[in-house]
């Protein structure tokens, strides 16, 4: 199967909201359901971004791709959504193009508790994850696509696996978190 075919299945799973299991095995594919999550989404956005300093995380790396930060900022226009994001590197989130640009209080950031994080790095794997609306979600170690060991899948309509995503969020946002502010 061609990369246009591909990002062609991919876009119609998407727009018809199909549920499907969607392995993503390249940076231009995880950019597009990336993207396709957020202009889905109606209210809500939440992620968990876990950065391991020592490598590159896409999803951490997202926050400053023009394409995804002008997504979210056409996202939070409406005063009735959020994004909420929980990681432990609020200070680098801080400094990036979508906190820079973004002019919404709709967009919140919470950095992850030393307890809480410790716990995550303990685990085998260490994920990261976007959720749109309670339905949509992609979910991996974005760091290497070329690695089958660290999966990286998405999905455009499970909202059963959505709401643990949200619940996790919630407890690891329970655990010591301490509030670092919204957008400017």
């Amino acid at each position: 199967m061609t990369n246009e075919e591909l990002f062609s299945d991919i876009k119609k799973l998407a727009s018809e909201s199909i549920s499907a299991h969607i392995r993503i095995t390249s940076e231009d594919a995880f950019r597009l359901i990336l993207n396709l999550i957020v202009n889905k989404s109606c209210t809500s956005l939440q992620a968990l971004v876990v950065n391991n300093s020592s490598h590159k995380n896409y999803l951490f790396e997202s926050f400053n791709d023009s394409v995804f930060v002008r997504n979210v900022i056409d996202f939070l226009e409406d005063g009735e959504t959020s994004f909420n994001i929980l990681t432990n590197e609020p200070r680098k989130l801080k400094k990036s193009l979508l906190f820079r640009d973004a002019k919404s209080s709709n967009l919140k950031i919470k950095n992850i508790s030393d307890s809480a994080y410790n716990r995550i790095l303990n685990n085998k794997y260490q994920y990261s994850y976007l959720v749109g609306d309670s339905k949509s979600y992609i979910i991996g170690e974005f760091e290497d696509f070329e690695n089958d060991e660290q999966p990286k899948v998405a999905n455009f309509l499970e909202e059963g696996f959505c709401n643990k995503l949200n619940d996790f969020y919630k407890i690891i946002e329970k655990v010591d978190v301490s509030y670092t502010g919204g957008a400017k």
